[in-house]
């Protein structure tokens, strides 16, 4: 599958107005891992906390769902954990 790139600027936007502390807030690198943990967890089933889980849902990364029900993950979803994914074997994440 071809890889769909997110811009930073994309990944920036999602969490302007949030605080994820200084790491996360001043580093795009640290968002995308962040958001990565987000969409697996979620997928899974798992609570990730109001902001963490807005910012996966109106970013269009997963769909909504019942509580404590694994979230689907969009097309979207799936690209970015693919991308990320490919980075993290690549030693590039």
């Amino acid at each position: 599958m071809a890889l769909i790139i997110i811009p930073d600027q994309y990944v920036e936007s999602l969490f302007h107005g949030s605080d994820f502390g200084a790491l996360i807030n001043n580093r795009t690198t640290e968002k995308r891992s962040h958001l990565y943990k987000t969409i697996t967890s979620l997928s899974k089933g798992n609570w990730s906390g109001h902001s963490s889980y807005s910012i996966a849902l109106n970013g269009g990364f997963i769909a909504d769902g019942d509580i404590g029900s694994p979230k689907q993950l969009t097309l979207l979803g799936t690209a970015f954990i693919e991308a990320y994914e490919t980075k993290i074997e690549a030693g590039q994440a």
